[in-house]
């Protein structure tokens, strides 16, 4: 990254663009100050979330669509992961999330590209232009940004 079903949701999250110009090998460096609303389909569900990047491996992301989970939030370091909806809050170890969920995926991927690692990487591409990134796709997640 909602209460009993914003828990699950939150769970089955972490658990499981046009004209854009398309970088292999690329070293195309992003903004480090990274703040984007993105479309995320992850198994077949489609979500709306606001990431916002702090530093290095400190990231917010925010849904706000579907209702079920707006307002959840998952805020990650490289050492936590704190999930928090309705004045709940749970944390966990980054350490015992999956490496397919939706933080550790998204969040490493964009770091890499940030600091200059290209743009296709260890089990993410992504496509950017003009240094804007437009879009992303992971093993079990695809996220595409908008602009401007």
């Amino acid at each position: 990254m909602k209460r009993i079903i914003t828990a699950a949701a939150a769970a089955a999250v972490m658990l499981t663009g046009c004209g854009a110009e398309s970088h292999t090998k690329g070293k195309e460096v992003i903004s480090g100050e990274f703040d984007k609303n993105a479309n995320i389909t992850i198994g077949g569900r489609e979500y709306e979330a606001r990431l916002r990047r702090g530093g290095a491996g400190m990231w917010e992301c925010e849904f706000t669509a579907p209702e079920c989970i707006s307002g959840l939030t998952l805020t990650a370091s490289p050492e936590i992961c704190v999930i928090s909806a309705e004045g709940l809050t749970y944390e966990a170890d980054i350490a015992d999330l999956p490496d397919s969920g939706l933080v550790p995926q998204v969040t490493k991927a964009l770091d890499d590209i940030i600091a200059g690692k290209g743009t296709s990487g260890e089990g993410y591409h992504a496509e950017t232009k003009g240094g804007e990134i437009i879009s992303l796709q992971t093993e079990n997640a695809s996220l595409v940004f908008s602009t401007g």
